[in-house]
């Protein structure tokens, strides 16, 4: 058996496949890294005051088995939710008289709201509850 060395027109022909196989590697666009392997995370139970949706799935209220990751999203959800309406419950109290045909408003505290209304006096000509 003769070297590839030995015959020359042989020798040419595996350095134009060379070349070319070289060239049509550096021409292909390189190959994305494989995506990696998504861990599975344990589920969790979790008891949820409101009713949620994922991925038009309702969830809740109750008590749910949940991946950690759901968990902490639909409970963040929730305690943003009683935030944001706690700040818009209104904790103040007014109670409105006239005096000289105007009426006038005084904030007290809402916790004494109905122990200051039951002592205060109602205007000339009201019944009370009446209309």
């Amino acid at each position: 058996m003769k070297s590839i060395l030995a015959d020359p027109a042989r020798a040419r022909r595996a350095a134009k496949r060379a070349a070319a196989r070289a060239i049509r590697k550096a021409a292909e666009p390189p190959k994305p890294p494989k995506p990696p392997v998504p861990k599975k995370e344990k589920l969790v139970p979790v008891t949820l005051g409101m009713r949620h949706s994922l991925n038009g799935v309702f969830i809740g209220p109750g008590t749910v088995m949940l991946t950690e990751s759901k968990a902490r999203r639909l409970l963040s959800t929730e305690y943003d939710a009683m935030a944001k309406e706690t700040e818009l419950t209104q904790n103040r109290a007014f109670i409105l008289s006239f005096r000289n045909g105007v009426p006038v408003r005084r904030e007290v505290p809402a916790s004494r709201f109905d122990d200051i209304l039951t002592r205060e006096e109602l205007p000339v000509g009201s019944t009370g509850g009446e209309r």
